[in-house]
């Protein structure tokens, strides 16, 4: 009984190992049979390579239109073959070193499956293009202007100024047909109602002479935007002032002042502007004159403010009103700081001088009310010497002297 099962059990290891064998073979027969087997396959929109653009553009060549960009292969081969393709690693090139003159070109491609792919393996059943065609023209450079606008506004109380670009001209390439038919690149900065200087980087538009944009791929330019800057100033009317020195009796209270211009309009920075409400001529001394003064002094502004009146200068008349002049002979003339090395001699001995002041106290001032003083502070010097004298009015203060006096003296060494 031991002696039969044992029999069945080596018998239907034996049938199993046969199975598995016969498996195997089949196995082994279809890969073989599919190995060997050939199949096509369809790759579609590999991208076609241009070469030689250097070889073209040594001979003044460009190219302005290629038929195909792309390229549909259906391929054969067998499957174990085929199986390795992947359109990412097919490459297409077409090589333009042969073109040397303008006009149509028909250029042959090559084809490279990728690494590990036998092409000898491989039959092109079809192509979307037995061949590239390419047109080549002939290519020129030139120089041409850039212009440059705002086409914004600006806020009340302000106006626009120069507008400043840089480059003035750009270099353009392109087919020789197309690049005469080029005036001018324009560039054009936008923006609505603006109080302060705008600016940023604009894109280049090429405009034909006609006047109409000018659109094309074929054109190269040596830089396609610039940066421009469109100024803006305030505006603003500033009234012209004199800085008037009180003396002998007159001030601002008794001096009329016109000027001629009131006013003038300036522009500028506003952060300048906004800082000046008047601008002023210089400065009068009030007792330099009797009653009327009439001068014309330059209108001078800050830097980068600009006068937009045009005018440079400004009459200007001060007259003093309601005072009285009175003139006198003073024969008191006292010397001060005399220096210990020299002695002094007063060679001056009457100074004829003219007051002006209050009505009242003109009437009663007399010359004993008076001295005239000079200071030797500053001579170290002997010989004849003139010397400024102030006029000196004791007990009235609303009485002073009109005009500037000199004392001569005499020193002589110790």
């Amino acid at each position: 009984m031991k002696k039969n099962k044992a029999g069945v059990s080596l018998f239907k290891r034996f049938l199993f190992i046969g199975f598995s064998l016969l498996l195997s073979c089949l196995l082994w027969f279809y890969v073989s049979i599919n190995e060997k087997q050939s199949i096509t396959l369809d790759l579609n929109g590999i991208v076609i390579n241009y070469t030689g653009q250097e070889s073209l553009e040594e001979n003044n060549l460009i190219v302005t239109n290629k038929d195909a960009e792309k390229l549909n292969l259906r391929v054969s081969g067998k499957r174990l073959t085929v199986a390795k393709l992947d359109k990412e690693n097919v490459t297409v090139v077409c090589d333009m070193r042969s073109i040397t003159t303008p006009g149509t070109h028909y250029l042959n491609y090559t084809i490279d499956f990728g690494a590990g792919v036998n092409s000898a393996g491989i039959e092109i059943v079809s192509s979307s293009a037995n061949y590239a065609m390419v047109t080549v023209k002939r290519l020129i450079s030139t120089e041409i202007p850039v212009h440059a606008s705002y086409d914004g506004d600006v806020e009340s109380g302000y106006k626009r100024g120069a507008i400043e670009y840089s480059p003035s001209t750009i270099e353009i390439s392109g087919p020789q047909d197309e690049v005469e038919q080029i005036e001018d690149a324009r560039v054009v900065l936008s923006g609505s109602r603006i109080s302060q200087t705008l600016s940023g980087d604009v894109t280049l538009e090429l405009y034909k002479k006609d006047g109409s944009v000018f659109e094309s791929d074929n054109i190269l330019c040596s830089q396609n935007s610039i940066h421009v800057v469109q100024l803006v100033s305030m505006v603003k009317e500033i009234p012209l002032d004199v800085n008037l020195v009180a003396g002998a009796g007159a001030d601002e209270s008794n001096s009329i002042v016109t000027i001629e211009p009131a006013s003038i309009t300036v522009s500028g920075d506003p952060a300048i502007l906004e800082d000046i409400n008047k601008i002023s001529l210089g400065t009068i001394d009030l007792s330099s004159f009797q009653e009327n003064y009439g001068e014309e002094k330059p209108i001078v502004l800050p830097d980068d403010v600009i006068n937009d009146t045009g005018l440079t200068t400004a009459k200007i008349n001060v007259r003093v009103v309601g005072l009285d002049v009175t003139k006198l002979s003073v024969s008191d003339i006292r010397i001060t700081d005399e220096p210990s090395a020299y002695s002094t001699q007063v060679i001056t001995q009457t100074m004829d001088i003219t007051l002006r002041g209050d009505a009242k106290q003109i009437a009663m001032v007399t010359e004993k009310d008076i001295w005239i003083e000079a200071s030797l502070a500053d001579v170290s010097s002997e010989g004849a010497i003139e010397v400024k004298a102030k006029v000196i009015i004791d007990n009235y203060p609303d009485i002073g002297a009109i005009g500037s006096y000199k004392v001569n003296v005499r020193l002589t060494k110790n």
